[in-house]
């Protein structure tokens, strides 16, 4: 069953505008960090450190902005959409949410490409499938890894719900699973680039104006997206209803035998 809300009373408050704030700032950081690795200079990065910057600036952006966008602040369209579904989040903020993770990107990518000396901008860290890869084959790298970055985010998301139990364990397992993803599809299976975040995608595309097979690096996390919402309410949200069920029924039974 799914929680669905249109959260119009949101846009009223001071904390729901922090929030998109905190989605735009948190974009723009990792935009930057992913086209700064990407740039062409003399030895440049290697997959293990693109990895490691995607990775590393995902976990610091949500350890900086945790006490501002609770539970937890997204940084990705794919993420925002999968936290609608399950209901932890209402349509108005995951709407405003998904235009500041987009401006924030680009910004993010702009910035590296005011910087940067034309030579080494390249394609500025645009996504694009590998030589002889059809879409096809891109879309299903794309909805694997979109399909398990998500689900980790939304396990987060459930897990920092509760204020006492926010510790820097989240930050750090969700820049782990970030860099696992790019390791995949970079690495491993070096066939779309790593998009596993439209935001990511768009904003090199723009600015590089690089289109090519540019649905896969939407279609892919959004699809995910659907997926690991509907897994999550399967699997999280039953498993909770079940609990509460549970403990109402020994709370009767214990009021019986007392009586």
């Amino acid at each position: 069953m799914l929680f669905l809300s249109v959260g119009l009373n949101e846009a009223f408050h001071t904390d729901f505008w922090l929030a998109i704030l905190a989605e735009y700032l948190a974009t723009l950081f990792l935009l930057f960090a992913v086209s700064g690795s990407s740039l062409r200079w003399e030895g440049a990065p290697t997959i293990f450190q693109q990895a490691l910057a995607a990775g590393l600036s995902t976990a610091s952006a949500i350890q900086a902005f945790r006490s501002v966008s609770l539970p937890l602040v997204h940084g990705n369209p794919a993420v925002s959409l999968a936290a609608f579904i399950t209901g932890d989040a209402s349509l108005v903020r995951v709407s405003c949410s998904i235009v500041a993770q987009m401006f924030g990107a680009i910004t993010g990518t702009g910035i590296i490409m005011a910087i940067s000396p034309e030579h080494a901008r390249g394609k500025l860290g645009a996504t694009i499938p590998a030589k002889d890869v059809s879409g096809a084959q891109a879309f299903g790298v794309e909805l694997v890894a979109s399909l398990l970055l998500v689900l980790t985010m939304l396990a987060s998301i459930e897990a920092n719900k509760d204020a006492a139990r926010r510790d820097y364990g989240t930050a750090a397992a969700l820049g782990v699973v970030v860099t696992l993803c790019y390791l995949i599809a970079v690495g491993m299976l070096p066939i779309t680039g790593c998009g596993v975040n439209p935001a990511r995608s768009f904003a090199p595309a723009v600015l590089a104006d690089t289109w090519k097979e540019h649905w896969v690096y939407w279609a892919g996390p959004l699809m995910a997206s659907l997926l690991a919402g509907f897994l999550h309410c399967l699997l999280f949200k039953n498993a909770e209803r079940r609990q509460e069920r549970s403990a109402s029924t020994e709370n009767e039974l214990d009021e019986a035998i007392i009586q």
